[in-house]
């Protein structure tokens, strides 16, 4: 049974995988290709809504925001981007900025519903298993931090900047 870590959906604060010391088999693509991302638009054409949650904070609920359907289309691109790693790693767990959570993504990338994304590490959570990608110069996460302008408290975009800044 999988754990979501969307707290909406569990009506309150969101359980935490123990991403520490997890060991993954990677089940993802050959080193140095592309995944595979282009699903079709539901019917009617309209764009998915997916969710960010900013994973910040421990004790309250992360600040969360839906993108439109442009930054749903540049979340494809930069996701498209991404490179397999030569090993996956473990994702630091525990207090702080533990990077990004991005919910609904089944229609972006096929058979994964989220995706974490935190430092130069990006795990897909899929239907047969984890995939695990490869984000050295970490633009997927500094999108992400960008996209929190506006869209939630100023303290929370500048704890952002400062731990994407590289």
């Amino acid at each position: 049974m999988k754990t979501t870590l969307n707290p909406a959906a569990a009506g309150g604060a969101s359980p935490r995988a123990p991403w520490a010391g997890l060991v993954v088999l990677a089940l993802g693509l050959p080193a140095g290709t592309a995944p595979a991302c282009s699903a079709p638009l539901p019917e009617g054409g309209a764009a998915p809504k997916l969710v960010v949650q900013a994973d910040v904070f421990s004790g309250r609920p992360n600040p969360e925001w839906s993108l439109e359907a442009g930054e749903t289309g540049e979340f494809r691109h930069l996701f498209g981007r991404l490179g397999a790693p030569a090993a996956p790693g473990g994702l630091r767990d525990g207090l702080g900025y533990r990077g990004f959570v991005v919910f609904g993504t089944e229609t972006v990338i096929p058979g994964c519903d989220e995706v974490r994304v935190q430092g130069q590490q990006v795990v897909a959570h899929c239907e047969g298993g984890d995939r695990w990608y490869a984000d050295p110069d970490r633009s997927l996460e500094r999108w992400l931090a960008a996209g929190a302008e506006g869209r939630t408290g100023a303290d929370v975009v500048r704890l952002l900047r400062e731990h994407t800044r590289g």
